[in-house]
């Protein structure tokens, strides 16, 4: 893919934006070698829906095929039906039973923040719930320079409602991140990996997942579901109360399993 063309008219990426609530923001890449010279392509477009599962919000950098499939596959509905096993309106955080929450996000001396664990909570047990904030396809960093980038980020951000827009920019950051480009620092420090489409790899921003250490022998693992875009934290093992619960975004063993 060579260097991509400037923002672009928004139509391009497809006549109907519903259900969009903002004007779509286009990359163009030149075509591939071999096809007719000077013809583009849309790449990448920025789609917002600010009032995604009750005002939380939802950026998602694609491709308008991806776009398309989501909107054709009715994740971004709010209702639930009568069949749907999984529940797309709820409140984000901890799974709370009669004993009470399952975590606490804390402070941890000299590593900022941290979820600990309030209670026992058993192997295989449903810990967390979450939305994502922002979905960005993988390859999109790597196509795009740096200012162009910041660009799209930072404006993925501002569609967001105020609320989630200020939960994101309270996450951790990379020590030694470019100061120029803070926005793609916290995107790429606090993302797991999803699949959207036809399996094809997106980077995830998910707040209160965000909140989840990194551990190479974690305790728990996520599972993301295409049909509600809802992100599950699961216990591994048994884990106990004042235990830290973390995850691997890398290598969590459901990664791949996205429920239809």
């Amino acid at each position: 893919m060579e260097c991509p063309l400037p923002l672009g008219d928004p139509q391009k990426a497809g006549d109907n934006v519903d259900p969009w609530t903002h004007e779509l923001s286009c990359v163009y890449a030149r075509s591939e070698q071999g096809t007719p010279s000077g013809q583009a392509k849309a790449a990448y477009c920025l789609f917002a829906h600010h009032t995604f599962r009750g005002n939380h919000g939802l950026s998602i950098t694609t491709s308008p095929e991806i776009a398309a499939d989501i909107v054709a596959s009715g994740a971004l509905e709010d209702m639930e039906d009568s069949w749907d096993w999984e529940r797309r309106i709820f409140t984000p955080g901890p799974v709370v039973t009669d004993k009470g929450p399952s975590y606490a996000v804390k402070d941890l001396p000299g590593r900022g923040k941290g979820v600990i664990a309030q209670r026992t909570i058993r192997q295989g047990e449903i810990l967390m719930l979450d939305h994502p904030a922002v979905l960005v396809a993988s390859d999109f960093s790597s196509q795009m320079q740096p200012e162009m980038r910041e660009t799209f980020f930072r404006r993925a951000l501002s569609q967001l409602p105020r609320d989630t827009q200020k939960r994101l920019v309270n996450l951790a950051r990379s020590d030694g991140a470019d100061p120029l480009t803070p926005v793609y620092d916290i995107v790429t420090t606090n993302t797991c990996g999803v699949f959207l489409g036809d399996n094809v790899a997106h980077i995830g921003l998910f707040p209160e997942v965000s909140r989840l250490n990194h551990a190479c022998k974690p305790n728990a693992f996520f599972r993301f579901s295409q049909r509600t875009l809802t992100m599950q934290v699961i216990a591994y093992r048994d884990i106990h109360a004042g235990e830290e619960i973390t995850i691997n975004c890398v290598i969590s063993p459901l990664v791949g399993l996205i429920a239809r």
